[in-house]
């Protein structure tokens, strides 16, 4: 109903309570797109950042969709790969980049850890976080080491024909906390590169 209307639905997932049932839903639903989320390559580092989710069971998921899309005949949805990138993970990214290619996925969007906790009326209950995006934040990570593994993604996704859309690497000024909502809006955005 939403495709003939011109409207295409798409959203996002981390694809580890996906079933053969639910997958075939998901291709005669019309949804346009899945982002699904994969922090890491190796079930090791991705199993320490998703906690109770196993890599192996997201990859088995992945192969669910693409044989119901191909059992019913569609394109869709799509298939497309995010990473929330830290320190952790950072060295991962090249291979991220190889395990969206070879589940098909058509491009690999890679952010940061999205907030930094840093306002000084912070509860005491989110401490913990703001400590955990501190220590994990590539923003005052090395930057020829965050440099040599956005180039080697950038290399294998040109390679691979992946479209790969990578986060600054540098800090830009927070908006005064009376700015509105526009100023935090062009503060969190990313270019693609």
């Amino acid at each position: 109903m939403f495709v003939r209307k011109g409207v295409k639905v798409s959203t996002n997932s981390n694809l580890t309570l996906l079933n053969p049932d639910r997958a075939e839903r998901c291709i005669t639903s019309g949804l346009d797109c899945i982002h699904v989320s994969i922090d890491a390559a190796r079930a090791e580092i991705y199993e320490r950042i998703r906690v109770r989710a196993r890599l192996d069971r997201v990859l088995r998921n992945i192969d669910l969709l693409l044989a119901a899309r191909e059992r019913l005949g569609s394109k869709h949805p799509r298939l497309k790969l995010v990473m929330v990138v830290m320190r952790q993970n950072l060295s991962e990214l090249p291979d991220v980049v190889r395990l969206a290619h070879r589940y098909a996925m058509d491009s690999v969007f890679v952010q940061h850890l999205c907030h930094d906790f840093g306002e000084s009326s912070l509860p005491a209950q989110y401490k913990p976080m703001r400590d955990f995006v501190q220590a994990e934040t590539l923003l005052e990570d090395n930057p020829a080491r965050v440099e040599q593994y956005f180039t080697e993604a950038k290399q294998v996704a040109e390679e691979l024909g992946v479209e790969l859309r990578l986060p600054r690497t540098h800090k830009r000024p927070s908006p005064s906390r009376h700015a509105g909502p526009k100023a935090l809006r062009l503060a969190l955005e990313w270019p693609v590169f």
